[in-house]
């Protein structure tokens, strides 16, 4: 939910705030994993005047098994689209060159097992994701 350093750019902290400011479509956005500062640092005109698209679950609930209360307002009859940045895991999950996150990849996965098990998923598409990522993956251990 940054400026980036360059106008006219989309970076990895933008792109959030500009499709909840200009996108009429978007139904819910789901910020999750950031630390509590860098979601109070939100500015007050995305946070306010779209409170009821905006959810935010910081890696402190997340941590703290408090995110349930806002894990259950997530419209999961939407159709979704999923952006994982690797900076909010753990050094055993990912290694960045910038801000290093904390949350462990078994709390990411917990995540994404609850919002596919609530979803309409297309499962032949899943399968086919599943079978060629796992023989990707295969072929670099």
């Amino acid at each position: 939910m940054q400026q980036p350093l360059f106008p006219q750019l989309t970076s990895c902290g933008n792109w959030a705030a500009d499709v909840l400011r200009d996108n009429p479509f978007l139904e819910q956005l789901i910020l999750a994993g950031p630390d509590q500062k860098s979601m109070e640092g939100i500015p007050e005109e995305l946070a306010e005047d779209r409170k009821e698209k905006l959810i935010c679950i910081s890696r402190e609930e997340i941590k703290e098994g408090k995110s349930d209360e806002k894990v259950s307002r997530i419209h999961m009859e939407l159709p979704i689209y999923i952006s994982i940045d690797k900076d909010v895991l753990d050094r055993s999950g990912a290694r960045t060159n910038w801000n290093q996150g904390d949350m462990p990849t078994d709390v990411l996965e917990k995540l994404l097992r609850y919002v596919f098990r609530h979803q309409k998923v297309n499962r032949e598409t899943d399968e086919l994701l599943y079978r060629f990522l796992s023989d990707l993956f295969r072929k670099y251990d």
